[in-house]
């Protein structure tokens, strides 16, 4: 089955029903098409050469039918099914790599064909997987937020160099090296979840938040490891769980928003604690630093806030514009080379896509998918 696309079939072909997104759809095409009974896929009535000739077509963009399909409406590309739960471009923005539930893909961003695929996400975090086990009172409490087996893979991350994607998943970090090997490593510690994750500047080091362990009452950390051994090299300890982390682009400054409504930065190399914003009335969600490494954008549902890294001074304090009471601000970011702060969050309205000069503060554009 291709999701977002329909595919004619020619009752030929020894199918027994066209590939097609839509069963209503599919009916209406099968019926305007004439095709009665088909022959059985066990009795082919047509020869071998002909067969090929049915699997060598393509449609209008290229890409592969399936056996006795004629035509297809739409598109196969970018299109990855059941959901795509993250998205990351490579270092050099020429390939998209996309997570879903159990699997990634990697596609060519020019004309979004499909390049690598690897589904054997879950089947490899199911080997690791092992249940979470304690005694005494906190034993009601050791459960993993996510189902064992649900497998719900975050956001990828490319290493520096685009040569493996870093993916967390539940209580597991996989380590993917597209090039045709689907097999994958696993980094972190059973008992703990995996959050968002960062390469260091060169790519020998990887840093992720990790939850609470429940089980033996031992507080949030940030674990560093070493990317190509797969060694832990330090535990960074924080005030408060880590709900989004990031890293300059600049320096191995990696920056994150604490559930305490702070945000602490810190160097993961030798894991020194650089700097720690407190916003008390305001719970900071996502942070986000400049393309030059010296400010810091960060979020919360009423408010952006711009801070110079080397000095911590509050630069700037925007409100957002007019929105519904309940509003989930989702990601943000600065523009390269336009000095322009972006944040995207949902509220009633539906989600809307807030601008700002990253400077000045001047709002300059609000766009609403209603």
């Amino acid at each position: 089955m291709r999701l977002g696309s329909a595919s004619f079939c020619d009752g030929t072909s020894g199918v027994s029903r066209p590939s097609i997104g839509t069963p209503f759809v599919a009916m209406c095409v099968w019926l305007l098409l004439g095709v009665g009974e088909t022959v059985p896929a066990q009795q082919p009535t047509r020869s071998t050469n002909q067969t090929l000739r049915h699997r060598d077509r393509v449609d209008s963009h290229g890409d592969p039918l399936p056996l006795g399909a004629v035509a297809r409406l739409g598109t196969v590309r970018l299109k990855h099914a059941p959901f795509v739960t993250g998205v990351a471009f490579s270092p050099d923005g020429r390939k998209l790599a996309s997570t879903s539930r159990g699997s990634v893909r990697l596609w060519n961003v020019a004309d979004g064909r499909l390049l690598e695929a690897n589904d054997r996400l879950t089947e490899s975090a199911a080997q690791q997987e092992s249940p979470m086990t304690c005694e005494g009172p906190r034993a009601v409490l050791c459960k993993p937020t996510i189902p064992s087996g649900a497998h719900f893979f975050c956001a990828p991350v490319f290493a520096p160099d685009g040569s493996a994607i870093a993916i967390p998943c539940q209580r597991h970090l996989l380590i993917w090296s597209p090039g045709g090997d689907p097999d994958v490593r696993h980094l972190g510690k059973p008992d703990r979840e995996v959050g968002d994750c960062v390469y260091s500047l060169d790519g020998g080091l990887l840093a992720w938040a990790s939850a609470a362990d429940t089980c033996s009452g031992q507080p949030p950390v940030i674990e560093v490891w070493e990317s190509a051994s797969g060694k832990p090299v330090r535990e960074i300890d924080v005030p408060s769980p880590v709900v989004r982390l990031c890293r300059s682009p600049t320096s191995n400054l990696i920056a994150a928003a604490l559930a305490n409504h702070s945000v602490g930065i810190w160097d993961m190399v030798p894991g020194t604690q650089v700097r720690l914003f407190e916003y008390p009335d305001r719970k900071t969600s996502l942070v986000a630093f400049s393309p030059d490494g010296k400010r810091l954008g960060t979020a919360n549902e009423t408010s952006v806030v711009v801070w110079d890294v080397a000095t911590g001074e509050k630069l700037l304090d925007i409100p957002f514009p007019p929105i519904s009471r309940r509003c989930i601000t989702m990601d943000i970011a600065f523009v390269p080379q336009r000095d322009i702060l972006a944040v995207l969050l949902i509220d009633d309205d539906g989600s809307k896509l807030v601008t700002w000069n990253a400077t000045t503060g001047e709002h300059q554009k609000t766009g609403s998918s209603g």
